[in-house]
C-alpha cells in the first residue's frame, strides 16, 4: 500500500468522524432545545400560577379584586397601591410569556392559554384604568399587543372568574 492510499483512507476516516460528530451535535442540540423549551414552559406555568394561588388563598385580595372591577375610584389609597402592585406583577409575568414566545423559547401554541388568561383578567374597568396609567413600564411590543387586543375587542370574548 502506498502513502497516497493511506492518506486517502485517513481522509475518509476523518470525514466519517466529522460527519458522525456533526450528527451527534445536532441530536444534542435538538435535545437541549426541547429541554430548554420544557423548562421555560414549566417556569412560566409556575410563576403565573402564583397569581391564582395568591388570590385563592387571600380573602382580602379576592375582595380587592372584586372591588377594583368597578374602577379604581372605588378603592382607597392603600387599596389602589395594593391593586397596582398586584396588577403590575401579573402583567410582568404575562409580558414574560409574550417575550419568551418572541424569542422562540416557547412555541405560540403553548402560550395561547397564558395570553387568554391575561386578557380575561383585564376584562374590567379597574384593570384597564390601571393599564392606561402603567403601560409605559412595559415592552413596546407587549403594549402594542395588549392595546390591539382591546381595540379589536378580543378581551370581551374571554371571561375568568
Amino acid at each position: 500500500m502506498n502513502w497516497e492510499a493511506i492518506g486517502a483512507i485517513g481522509e475518509l476516516i476523518g470525514a466519517v468522524a466529522v460527519v458522525t460528530t456533526l450528527a451527534y451535535l445536532a441530536i444534542q442540540l435538538r435535545q437541549n432545545t426541547r429541554a430548554m423549551r420544557s423548562s421555560t414552559f414549566q417556569e412560566l406555568g409556575t410563576t403565573t400560577a402564583k397569581n391564582m394561588e395568591m388570590i385563592a388563598s387571600d380573602p382580602q385580595l379576592v375582595n380587592l379584586m372584586h372591588k377594583a372591577r368597578t374602577g379604581l375610584s372605588s378603592l382607597t389609597d392603600q387599596e389602589r397601591i395594593q391593586f397596582g402592585a398586584f396588577a403590575h406583577c401579573s402583567m410582568r409575568r404575562i409580558e414574560t410569556v409574550y417575550v419568551q414566545e418572541l424569542l422562540e423559547a416557547i412555541e405560540p401554541r403553548f402560550t395561547s392559554g397564558f395570553k387568554s388568561a391575561a386578557l380575561a383578567s383585564m376584562n374590567h374597568s379597574g384593570f384597564r384604568e390601571w393599564w392606561k396609567m402603567s403601560r409605559a413600564s412595559f415592552n413596546d411590543e407587549f403594549v402594542s399587543w395588549i392595546d390591539t387586543s382591546f381595540e379589536t375587542g378580543a378581551y370581551k370574548q374571554l371571561h375568568i372568574g
